[in-house]
């Protein structure tokens, strides 16, 4: 699995994450966007962000599995 790369919005670290720490919420309808969270190993606070289109084609691709998906 490729590890995602992202930044924490509360303590601004930079983290690796393995896919499986990952949730990654669809919007409804075609399912392009949506958003996702994680918990940052350094703050222990949840950082969540919206997914575009780009970013969950990424995260997809990286191996991350949709909420409700299996």
């Amino acid at each position: 699995m490729t590890p995602v790369r992202t930044t924490c919005p509360y303590c601004g670290e930079i983290t690796h994450l393995a896919t499986t720490e990952i949730f990654l919420a669809l919007h409804d309808g075609d399912g392009t966007t949506g958003d996702y969270s994680y918990t940052c190993p350094q703050c222990t606070r949840t950082g969540v962000h919206p997914a575009t289109r780009t970013a969950v084609a990424e995260l997809l691709s990286a191996g991350v599995v949709p909420i409700g998906r299996n």
